[in-house]
């Protein structure tokens, strides 16, 4: 979730996408435009992570521990996450264009603070929705006397498999490169 406009976004704080059980965690990272994301790989294997993804293509080849670098972000926009070694590893980053946003809980909720009084829009982004949604637009931001705002939003859930992150028994191409393991 976040809102719109922010002429005064400052420097954008970093933050960390890691690997941990073959799953990307957090599921979905929200980040601020011109971030710098570090991808630690907690697993005892290696992983080789990539994204085509038109606000951000890039490509950590096979590696364990942390990178030498962080990948910055400097395009709005949903960024898709894989590994070229295991696939039902996916996740998400998603880059906005302000400095208000926030990440919902585990309860589904999320709080924007110092919303500014001259924001046009609060919107929502999730993965299964086609691209951000509107969800508070001007008329209900105007006027407003206090900064908590609350909406409920469902979105249809995907099959179970799709989010299966647990790895029961490797694949073919997994075997090939545990060759590859840290020591």
């Amino acid at each position: 979730m976040y809102a719109l406009p922010d002429d005064d976004m400052g420097p954008a704080a970093p933050a960390i996408m890691d690997q941990v059980n073959h799953a990307f965690l957090p599921h979905v990272l929200p980040v601020q435009r011109g971030a710098a994301v570090d991808f630690p790989n907690s697993d005892d294997v290696r992983h080789h992570v990539y994204s085509f993804s038109e606000a951000k293509s890039f490509e950590l080849p096979l590696y364990s521990g942390v990178p030498a670098e962080p990948v910055f972000f400097e395009k709005a926009g949903e960024v898709v996450l894989g590994c070229n070694i295991h696939d039902r590893m996916l996740g998400y980053i998603y880059v906005v264009d302000t400095s208000v946003f926030a990440h919902t809980g585990p309860d589904g909720r999320a709080r924007l603070d110092r919303l500014p009084t001259a924001a046009t829009a609060v919107y929502f982004w999730h993965p299964r929705a086609e691209g951000p949604t509107e969800t508070l637009g001007v008329s209900r931001l105007e006027g407003r006397d206090e900064s908590i705002v609350e909406l409920e939003m469902s979105v249809t859930p995907t099959p179970a498999a799709r989010h299966d992150h647990e790895s029961s028994e490797p694949d073919g191409l997994q075997q090939r490169f545990r060759r590859f393991r840290s020591p």
